[in-house]
């Protein structure tokens, strides 16, 4: 799930997901995301992505090696049209790994698609928990406290 997000500009923001541990290296996705409103609806899509490892050097060098074979596109747009909250999220993603990386890619292909699906619905979910809290505390969303 996203951990941080920090805006770069008026539209792109840059998320920050949640440290995943693995043996000998910690490993933290960041992407820059493009936010487009309408009146109808937000559109949210990754334009950059990059990976931050801390762990031994060598093994922190293998992960940022093979994170140069993934690709990821997305685009999820949100909506609400009479009171029903809809999101449409266009995922693909690749991991085209050379022989030489020391990742079993058959676990990864079949990990994959379960493992897109609960990053958009956590994703999802926590984007709406904030949503919910920023309606029910507006001040509190803002950083301030209202006009009185």
């Amino acid at each position: 799930a996203v951990s941080e997000v920090r805006a770069v500009d008026a539209d792109r923001f840059e998320a920050r997901v949640s440290t995943s541990n693995f043996p000998l290296v910690s490993l933290r996705p960041v992407m820059v995301m493009r936010c487009a409103k309408t009146d109808a609806a937000l559109t949210v899509s990754i334009e950059e992505q990059r990976m931050e490892v801390d762990g031994p050097r060598w093994a922190a060098d293998i992960v940022i090696a093979a994170s140069q074979f993934l690709r990821t596109e997305s685009t999820s747009t949100y909506s609400i049209a009479d009171d029903v909250f809809t999101c449409q999220s266009i995922v693909e993603a690749s991991f085209d790994l050379p022989r030489w990386v020391p990742i079993p890619v058959s676990a990864v292909e079949k990990g994959g698609q379960s493992a897109i699906e609960k990053q958009v619905l956590d994703d999802m979910d926590g984007m709406i928990k904030s949503l919910v809290a920023s309606v029910e505390a507006p001040d509190d969303a803002a950083g301030g406290a209202a006009p009185a």
